[in-house]
C-alpha cells in the first residue's frame, strides 16, 4: 500500500483551512490529524483512519499518524508531520513508515467520514503532486526552509540593531553627531592645531 497522492493534497488543504492546529499543543495536533483522517475516509473509504498505541485510551491518539487497516487486521502507518517544523512531511506514493503493525503494538482507530473541505468523492481528480522516487526534493526544500528561517533571524537582528542606533541617536544632542574638523596651520611662525566645535 502506498500513500495516495490525492490524500497529500487533501491534507495540505486541511492544514490551510486550520492553520493554527499544526502549531498548537499535542491536543491541537491530535485534532488536526483526526480532521485529516476524516477527510481521507470521506474520499477513500473506511480502511483509512488514525492509530494509537495498543492498550491506551483514545485520548492518546497519535499526533501525526495516518493508518490503513490491512486485510489481516494489522495496520500500516505513515508519520505525516515533521515534529520540528510542524509541516506536512508525508510523500505522495510513499510506503508506510511502519508496515503491518500487529494489534499488540498498534490499534487502528476508525473514523467517521467528514467532508471538512466540501469535496465529494466524485470530484476525486484533484491536482496531483509529483510522485518522487526519493526524498531529494523534500530534503532540499527543508534545507531551504532552514536557510530562510536563518536569514529572517539575521534580518531581525539587523533591524533590532538599527532601531537601537536610531533610539541612541534621538536621545543624544544633535551636536554629538556632527563631524569635528581638525586643521594644522602656521600662525605667527608656530604650527597651530584648530579643531572645529559644532554648535
Amino acid at each position: 500500500m502506498q500513500f495516495p497522492s490525492h490524500a497529500v493534497v487533501l491534507m495540505l488543504r486541511i492544514y490551510d483551512k486550520f492553520p493554527t492546529l499544526p502549531l498548537g499543543d499535542d491536543d491541537a495536533r491530535r485534532e488536526l490529524i483526526r480532521k485529516c483522517g476524516e477527510q481521507i475516509v470521506h474520499i477513500f473509504g473506511p480502511r483509512w483512519g488514525n492509530k494509537k498505541r495498543a492498550g491506551v485510551g483514545d485520548e492518546f491518539r497519535s499526533k501525526d499518524a495516518i493508518a490503513y487497516l490491512e486485510d489481516d487486521g494489522t495496520c500500516s502507518v505513515w508519520d505525516t508531520q515533521n515534529g520540528s517544523s510542524r509541516k506536512l512531511s508525508v510523500m505522495p506514493g510513499s510506503a508506510p513508515h511502519y508496515p503491518r503493525l500487529p494489534t499488540d503494538v498498534a490499534t487502528f482507530m476508525p473514523l467517521s467520514p467528514v467532508n471538512h473541505l466540501g469535496i465529494d468523492p466524485v470530484d476525486r481528480p484533484l491536482p496531483s503532486p509529483p510522485v518522487l522516487e526519493d526524498r531529494t526534493l523534500q530534503t532540499r526544500v527543508f534545507a531551504l526552509e532552514g536557510r530562510v528561517e536563518s536569514l529572517l533571524q539575521r534580518i531581525k537582528e539587523v533591524s533590532d540593531f538599527a532601531l537601537a542606533i536610531h533610539v541612541s541617536t534621538v536621545q543624544k544632542p544633535l551636536k554629538d553627531h556632527l563631524p569635528r574638523y581638525v586643521a594644522k596651520i602656521r600662525l605667527f611662525g608656530f604650527m597651530t592645531t584648530i579643531v572645529s566645535t559644532p554648535e
